[in-house]
């Protein structure tokens, strides 16, 4: 499965950065993350299936999150695009990963954490070491 995150701005802060490396190393057993900075609307696919995550939306439990990652592989989508704080056009679905609204850079680190803990629960894996 290939996992894009779409972060309208240029960089990411070296923080940000680094965090984000380090999921997307965990991740590799299950999936291929990447994140597409300065990216726009990009063609679709019928693989692909688009989420926007956006504060206004309703926020998904972990459990909830992880039945979604699931039920996506299950329906032959090979290709997740997650777009940060986007307008809903054109996207498969809509959640919020908190109730309030934090920086692109933040919600892109807790994104990858909340992915790596949703391929964690689909693989019985221990989450926390």
């Amino acid at each position: 499965m290939n996992i894009n995150i779409y972060y309208k701005n240029k960089k990411l802060d070296e923080p940000y950065l680094t965090l984000f490396n380090e999921y997307k190393k965990r991740l590799s057993p299950y999936a291929k993350l990447e994140l597409k900075t300065g990216a726009k609307n990009i063609n679709k696919t019928k693989d692909d299936y688009r989420i926007n995550i956006n504060a206004s939306s309703k926020a998904l439990s972990s459990e909830d999150f992880a039945e979604k990652i699931g039920d996506l592989s299950l329906n032959s989508f090979t290709n997740i695009g997650f777009y940060i704080d986007e307008d809903n056009e054109g996207k498969d679905f809509n959640f919020a990963l908190l109730y309030n609204k934090i920086s692109d850079e933040m919600c892109i680190s807790v994104l990858v954490e909340q992915i790596y803990r949703a391929f964690a629960i689909l693989n019985n894996k221990t989450y926390h070491k």
